[in-house]
């Protein structure tokens, strides 16, 4: 019994020391897992998408984390890290550092000094004074400003991706000139034709004309839909030192480059550029034809009205509607006869310009047409030339309301009412008074409203 208690005693007595031996070891392997980590995490700081779950683990770590992320103060190319050392240091209440931290009182960044400042009345010994330069104004400009930078330069990027490319557009035409700087190089990209028309896009949407001369070299790109794009931007963004450029373009082979270029003339060229839009009134496209007439409309230039008179038969609705409105703001009475024409035209929307025009010429001459497209029946050019004999004054408006006043068309009842209430006496009264007891709600308060306008004359 005594031999097996030794035995027992004696295997007892050596397991000790290599029991002691074992957990050293295990310490240290802790020890070095647990630093492997902590340097991982730093790495970590760098990663936008990952810095978060960094700073709070090595918060968790304390004061023995500090000693790798101390030399982070020093990273003078990244701020953000700058400020999350800082933010760790803060958070683990380490004094030891206190030298470290004050020297970033006078860091180039708003956003370090401000940090800095914050740590060092959590850990400091001394009484600091907080940074002159910085105001939490100029903070949040620092950090908006470049919050938006690096935004307009991943939706840069984003052009480049068939899949992102139009929402990238749209983002960045919406943020103004400041993103042209980082779009304007991408113009002369040879390499990718889609990118270069996406920049020229966003150059005329945000509207700049410093980049003019930038867009006019492309009109010469070696692709279509690039010198395209092109002409399309100068309509937007285009001085008088386009002209040249894009007049070349209108002998060019694509219907659709000619049809931007004069598009772009019609809203940029001067009045001495006259002759090219009437030669422009004889090409086959009618695109082409219409921003001719807008143009000269737009100059309102009366030894015009000639060449516009030739237009009111065009093949085109669009360009006959450019002619009416042209007629209209050039106002000659040359411009009646012409006007007069468009009266009868098979498009309602033109016969009602054509009469609104016709009525803001104020003539005699200006009568008959309206008179006589009164008794149109299309409600909407009737109705027109009604309230428009109305607010001309004309004799014959009161004869034309009482006749049409049960016409069949609201529109057309509705505008008698008021031509009898703008001119009527106590004779449009009787006619006026029962239309308070008709079945349409509008026309009672038309009416309503007229016998008030006759009452405040009477």
């Amino acid at each position: 019994m005594k031999r097996v208690f030794v035995i027992t005693l004696f295997v007892f007595l050596i397991g000790i020391p290599a029991s002691s031996h074992a957990e050293k070891e295990w310490r240290f392997v802790e020890r070095d897992w647990k630093t492997t980590k902590i340097k991982r995490m730093v790495s970590d700081l760098y990663a936008r998408e990952r810095a978060g779950e960094a700073e709070n683990y090595l918060i968790s770590c304390g004061p023995k984390a500090l000693e790798f992320v101390t030399p982070l103060l020093d990273d003078e190319g990244n701020e953000s890290v700058r400020v999350s050392a800082l933010y760790i240091i803060r958070k683990a209440g380490d004094s030891s550092y206190e030298e470290a931290v004050a020297g970033k009182l006078q860091d180039e960044s708003p956003r370090v000094r401000k940090e800095a400042y914050k740590t060092l009345r959590v850990i400091g010994t001394k009484e600091y004074t907080e940074p002159e330069s910085f105001h939490a104004e100029d903070e949040w400009e620092f950090i908006n400003r470049g919050w938006k930078t690096n935004k307009i330069k991943r939706l840069v990027l984003k052009l480049y991706d068939k899949k992102q490319a139009d929402s990238a557009k749209k983002y960045l035409s919406s943020y103004g000139p400041e993103v042209v700087e980082f779009v304007a190089p991408l113009v002369n990209d040879k390499n990718n034709e889609n990118v270069r028309i996406d920049a020229l896009y966003i150059i005329g949407q945000v509207g700049d004309s410093s980049y003019e001369e930038l867009v006019i070299e492309k009109l010469r790109d070696r692709n279509r839909r690039v010198r395209q794009e092109a002409a399309r931007t100068l309509t937007l963004i285009g001085t008088e030192k386009s002209i040249e450029p894009l007049k070349e373009l209108l002998e060019d082979y694509n219907p659709d480059l000619r049809f931007n270029a004069i598009r772009a003339l019609a809203r940029i060229a001067p009045e001495q550029e006259k002759d090219l839009f009437i030669e422009a009134l004889n090409n086959y496209d009618p695109r082409i034809r219409m921003f001719a007439v807008n143009a000269l409309g737009k100059m309102k230039a009366a030894d015009t009205v000639v060449y516009l008179s030739q237009m009111v038969q065009d093949e085109d609705t669009g360009v006959r509607f450019e002619v009416a409105k042209a007629l209209g703001k050039i106002g000659t009475k040359e411009c009646l006869k012409p006007l007069v024409w468009l009266t009868r035209d098979p498009e309602v929307s033109i016969r009602v310009l054509a009469l609104r025009n016709v009525a803001k010429m104020d003539t005699p001459e200006a009568e008959k047409p309206l008179v006589k497209a009164a008794g149109s029946f299309d409600p909407r050019v009737a109705s027109r030339a009604i309230l428009s004999l109305g607010r001309l004054k004309s004799p014959k408006a009161l004869d034309v309301a009482r006749k049409y006043l049960d016409d069949e068309h609201i529109l057309v009842r509705l505008a008698c009412v008021e031509v009898l209430g703008m001119m009527g006496g106590e004779e449009e009264r009787s006619l006026l008074e029962p239309l308070l007891e008709a079945e349409s709600t509008k026309v009672r308060k038309r009416a309503k409203k007229a016998l008030a306008e006759v009452d405040g004359r009477t």
